[in-house]
């Protein structure tokens, strides 16, 4: 829908216009005239003015390590378009006063962090999928990510009892044995 936005701001429904390429972070220079050769569009027309997409960027910067197939770009238009994800995460990060938006490309970036992150607890699984979709996952993604944290919710709880039967078992078990040896000890006075 975005690129529908931005072919009519552009002034782009026949062709390309030399500011069609203002929106995306990289085009193919030798065929201009062919919006194929456009890719990775990181805004959206909002009333009629041009406006990032945080998860565009997102999903760029996630491209870039290879989700969803990765992206085919040379060395140099990557290094591009890293250096202008990067750019775009701090400039995020400072509209939105959140230090806590860093690139997953920028050498700044702390793994560190994105563990003590993997932590936050949840109260429902809406504010999952929330924060799923906040990071650039579509709707179909997170309900199925959703989907799998249940099955290993069911999982977990399943191997919990089951041990918790083993140890139950046990307990018994030692018990019985305990019984008899003092039954026996008693015997022996």
């Amino acid at each position: 829908m975005a690129v529908k936005h931005i072919r009519l701001l552009s002034d782009s429904l026949e062709s390309p216009s030399p500011s069609y390429k203002n929106y995306f972070m990289v085009y193919n220079a030798e065929e201009p005239e062919n919006f194929g050769s456009y890719k990775l569009p990181f805004v959206d027309v909002v009333g009629d003015k041009a406006v990032i997409v945080p998860r565009a960027v997102y999903a760029i910067a996630a491209a870039l390590q290879g989700a969803r197939g990765g992206v085919e770009l040379s060395d140099g238009d990557r290094s591009k378009v890293e250096s202008a994800v990067n750019k775009l995460y701090t400039k995020m990060a400072n509209e939105f006063n959140d230090d806590s938006i860093v690139s997953p490309l920028s050498k700044y970036h702390d793994e560190d962090d994105d563990k003590k992150n993997s932590s936050k607890s949840f109260e429902s699984l809406k504010e999952i999928e929330a924060e799923l979709k906040s990071k650039g996952y579509s709707q179909s993604e997170a309900k199925m990510m959703i989907s799998r944290i249940h099955e290993l919710k069911s999982n977990q709880r399943e191997a919990d009892e089951k041990c918790q039967r083993e140890a139950d078992t046990t307990a018994i078990e030692h018990t019985k044995a305990l019984k008899e040896l003092f039954c026996e000890l008693q015997k022996l006075k």
